[in-house]
């Protein structure tokens, strides 16, 4: 069995997915928040806003070993970690 590093989905609290990855890539682990820009209208100005593609959802890449786990899941918004055929559950 290789010691490979593998993508994972990270669920993640409303709204902490831009948090959860600069918290992600500060201890080390590489992660993956696709987004997109979009235009907010406030009555008094306008704005561009990074939304994230999939609401919810933090992509991280680790080689699954519990001390790994353990820094995802100690992640401040980190609900749970998915991964394939519930291999990973927490």
């Amino acid at each position: 069995m290789q010691n490979i590093d593998k993508w994972y989905a990270v669920h993640t609290r409303s709204n902490f997915e831009k948090r959860i990855a600069d918290e992600l890539a500060a201890k080390g682990l590489e992660s993956y928040l696709p987004s997109y820009e979009e235009l907010h209208q406030w009555k008094d100005r306008k704005k561009k806003v990074d939304l994230p593609l999939f609401p919810g959802y933090v992509f991280t890449r680790f080689y699954d070993c519990p001390e790994a786990r353990i820094a995802v899941l100690r992640t401040t918004g980190v609900v749970r970690i998915l991964g394939p055929c519930g291999a990973i559950e927490a």
